[in-house]
C-alpha cells in the first residue's frame, strides 16, 4: 500500500509560474498597500503653498523651516534642468506645477534595508526629501521623466546622455555653495 503524504512532509510541487503568480500577486498587495497608506498618509497632512513658485505647489517641512531656502532650491534645480535636458520651461511647469514637497526633519531616515533614501510617493507627485536637501534636483528629475516623458529610470541608465546627470552636478555645487557660506556639513 502507498503511503500518503499530506501537510508539512509533502514536497514543493510548486511550479516556476506558479511562483510568479505568487510574486505578482503580493507585489499588488503591497503596492495597493502603499498606495492607500500613502493616500492616508497625504490626507493627515497640513500642506502650505510654496511662495513664489508654483500656485498649486505645496510643501511640508518640520517647524521652523527656512521656506525662502526651499523655494530657491527649487528655482535652482529646476534651472539646472532646463540648462542640461531637453525639457523646456512650459513641460518642466507642468511636470512641478502641482507637486508636493515633503521635507523630513534629517538627512538620515532610511528604508527597511538600512539605505539612505529620498524618493517619489506612488501616490504622487509627492517628492520626498531630507532636511538639507540634497536629493532636491534627483528627485524633481525623476517626476519630470514620469510626468513629461512617460518612464522612470530608476537605473539612471540615460542620465548622463540626456544631461540630467550634469544638471545634478550643478545643483549640488550650487548646494555645497549655499551650505559653505551658512557653515553647514552634508555628510549624508
Amino acid at each position: 500500500m502507498d503511503e500518503v503524504i499530506t501537510g508539512l512532509d509533502a514536497p514543493n510541487v510548486m511550479t516556476p509560474g506558479a511562483w510568479a503568480i505568487v510574486g505578482v500577486v503580493s507585489a499588488a498587495i503591497l503596492g495597493a498597500f502603499g498606495y492607500l497608506l500613502s493616500r492616508w498618509l497625504k490626507s493627515r497632512i497640513k500642506w502650505q503653498p510654496l511662495p513664489t513658485y508654483y500656485l498649486d505647489a505645496k510643501f511640508f517641512a518640520p517647524k521652523g523651516y527656512d521656506v525662502k531656502f526651499l523655494v530657491e532650491a527649487l528655482k535652482r534645480a529646476e534651472t539646472a534642468l532646463l540648462n542640461h535636458t531637453k525639457w523646456d520651461a512650459g513641460q518642466l511647469a507642468k511636470a512641478f506645477g502641482k507637486m508636493r514637497v515633503y521635507v523630513q526633519p534629517t538627512d538620515d531616515w532610511v528604508d527597511e534595508r538600512g539605505r539612505k533614501v529620498a524618493g517619489l510617493d506612488p501616490a504622487g507627485p509627492i517628492i520626498v526629501v531630507g532636511v538639507s536637501l540634497p536629493a532636491l534636483c534627483h528627485e524633481m528629475a525623476h517626476q519630470a521623466e514620469e510626468l513629461i516623458d512617460g518612464v522612470f529610470d530608476f537605473a539612471h541608465a540615460n542620465w548622463a546622455p540626456s544631461g540630467i546627470w550634469n544638471a545634478s552636478i550643478e545643483y549640488e555645487a550650487w548646494l555645497r555653495e549655499q551650505q559653505a557660506l551658512k557653515g553647514v556639513t552634508n555628510d549624508s
